[in-house]
């Protein structure tokens, strides 16, 4: 695009020494010494260039999670270019077409690299500036295993999730949370990124919101909505509201004891910002398949591609080593009953429309996360998605049959995978192959996607 900057960043991931609480510390990674890591913000069309080097004791890269980048800007190890090493330095250079909320996060042992802290925002504002907010925030939202013997992410999901004991927002958690500072009658605009394993729900008390984005992408003329909203594993969700008086806060309702350490106070002039009476941890969460909003342009009516992919977990008999093999404390995850590099590959033209159908044959929840391309919810469990929104990360639950719909129009060979990253290193991972693409890496030594 015309007219836009060149933006040019250096982002160091290193062993970083981290507080997340009073009496809560651990050894993490980060990029240039924060968790999250610098905030990238950028503006439509400007050239964006990133050195990053590698400080970690072990290969990386980094990941433009939801930037239809070029395919070997998309920093995924063992398919589009190969890890950097430990010590080495890269360069990944990209026009940021589209505005949203973005983020950026490690796609080489990422289950580990991750959750160890090594993630940050890239937000990219628009060209022609929508209506005006007085504040833009964004909130991070992530889960922390530690203890003696949690020195790596504990395996599958289910009661092994259980130890994620800590939750953070911009990486602290309990009274190190620090308030918002808002002026009653502000229009507020926060955007939530979803850098955790498990689904948060979002509830601002004390005002109704809209859901102005998902997954970057404006969802037009949405309709004020008081419960929680659900932003799964990757996902990110931008809200926004007009300010009231008095004293309220934002905080989670996912179900789970460490959810009670997250409470931001929204603090207005002349008060003090105490949490709503009225937090209820079983609030139920807003359906986004029947959120009321305006389309954006639908892609096509009919598809020239359709893929089923069936979504499972299992034990070590599963065909496939997955990227772990057996690291994943026995379990293994599979798409079609096979588990990467074993997976068989979604094959398109440029300009074939995809629609790719998730069922969910197993007992977990599975954000499935498309590389390199933005897609249409179109039908929920045999129903339509009333709420047109496009979108990069889908929640499939267990039992659950979600079909998205898109246009095959950045060639390259790029990933599908669940996006709860154990599942993914455990082998939930596919391609999406456009003829005549070539593969810019393979899986060679110590280079896995996941």
């Amino acid at each position: 695009m015309a007219g836009g900057q060149v933006r040019n960043f250096t982002l160091t991931a290193a062993p970083t020494n981290l507080t997340l609480g009073p009496g809560v510390t651990t050894q993490g990674w980060a990029f240039n010494g924060t968790v999250p890591g610098p905030e990238l913000r950028v503006r439509q069309g400007d050239l964006v260039r990133v050195t990053f080097r590698n400080q970690l004791p072990q290969p990386s890269t980094i990941h433009w999670h939801g930037i239809p980048v070029p395919n070997g800007e998309d920093g995924v190890a063992g398919v589009t270019q190969d890890a950097t090493p430990s010590g080495g330095t890269a360069t990944y250079a990209f026009v940021v077409a589209v505005p949203g909320t973005y983020w950026y996060h490690p796609h080489q042992h990422s289950a580990e690299q991750e959750d160890k802290g090594l993630y940050g925002a890239l937000i990219v504002d628009p060209v022609t500036p929508g209506a005006a907010t007085a504040t833009d925030t964004t909130i991070v939202v992530d889960e922390w295993a530690i203890g003696p013997m949690l020195t790596a992410p504990p395996p599958g999901d289910g009661m092994d999730m259980m130890a994620y004991g800590i939750d953070t927002v911009n990486g602290h958690t309990g009274s190190a949370v620090p308030p918002l500072r808002l002026a009653a009658g502000q229009t507020a605009r926060v955007r939530v990124v979803n850098a955790g394993f498990l689904t948060h729900n979002v509830h601002v008390h004390g005002t109704a919101v809209r859901i102005l984005a998902t997954d970057g992408h404006d969802v037009a003329d949405g309709a004020p909505i008081q419960a929680p909203v659900p932003v799964a594993a990757g996902e990110r969700v931008d809200l926004g509201f007009t300010v009231p008086s008095g004293s309220w806060s934002l905080d989670w309702h996912d179900g789970t004891s460490a959810a009670r350490q997250i409470t931001i106070p929204l603090t207005t002039a002349g008060t003090g910002g105490a949490t709503d009476a009225s937090w209820n941890g079983d609030a139920a969460a807003v359906d986004l398949s029947t959120y009321s909003a305006a389309a954006p342009p639908s892609t096509a009516a009919t598809a020239t591609v359709s893929a089923t992919l069936h979504l499972n977990e299992g034990s070590s008999g599963m065909s496939g080593g997955g990227m772990s093999g057996m690291s994943m404390g026995g379990s293994q995850f599979s798409i079609n009953g096979k588990s990467f590099p074993d997976t068989a590959p979604v094959l398109v033209h440029r300009g074939d429309t995809v629609e790719l159908t998730f069922v969910n044959d197993g007992k977990l929840v599975h954000p499935m996360h498309l590389h390199g391309h933005a897609f249409e919810p179109v039908v929920l469990n045999g129903h339509p998605w009333r709420a047109l929104m496009l979108k990069d990360v889908i929640g499939v639950a267990p039992h659950a049959t979600v079909t998205v719909r898109f246009v095959a129009d950045n060639p390259g060979v790029w990933m599908i995978h669940c996006h709860e990253l154990h599942h993914a290193a455990g082998g939930m991972d596919t391609l999406l192959q456009y003829a005549g693409s070539p593969r810019l890496a393979t899986l060679t030594g110590d280079t896995t996607p996941e």
